[in-house]
C-alpha cells in the first residue's frame, strides 16, 4: 500500500504519503500449520470434537461444518477404495 502511495507522491498527485508513520506498525500474525488428518481414528475424533463443540460458532455454521466434513470423508474413503459402489 505505501508503495502506491509513494508512486502518487512521485508523480506529484498528492503532497505526501499518509501510509509513513504506520510503516512496520502491522505485525504480521503467526501462523501455524498443521499436518493433514489421515488416520480414520483421529478424523471421527475431529469430527466427534466439533459435534460436541458448544461455543461461540452458532448452529448453522455447525451444521455447514459437518456437511463440510462428511463429505470430505466420503471423498477419501472413495478415493482409497474404502467404499465400493455396485451397478452404474
Amino acid at each position: 500500500m505505501g508503495s502506491v502511495f509513494r508512486l502518487v507522491v512521485l508523480t506529484l498527485r498528492a503532497t505526501n504519503d499518509p501510509t509513513f508513520a504506520l510503516r512496520g506498525a502491522p505485525l504480521k500474525p503467526n501462523v501455524t500449520h498443521r499436518p493433514a488428518i489421515i488416520d480414520e481414528r483421529q478424523l471421527g475424533a475431529l469430527m466427534t470434537s466439533i459435534d460436541e463443540y458448544d461455543g461461540w460458532c452458532g448452529h448453522d455454521q455447525h451444521l455447514k461444518l459437518r456437511e463440510f466434513f462428511s463429505s470430505l470423508l466420503a471423498s477419501y474413503l472413495i478415493q482409497f477404495g474404502r467404499i465400493e459402489f455396485s451397478g452404474a
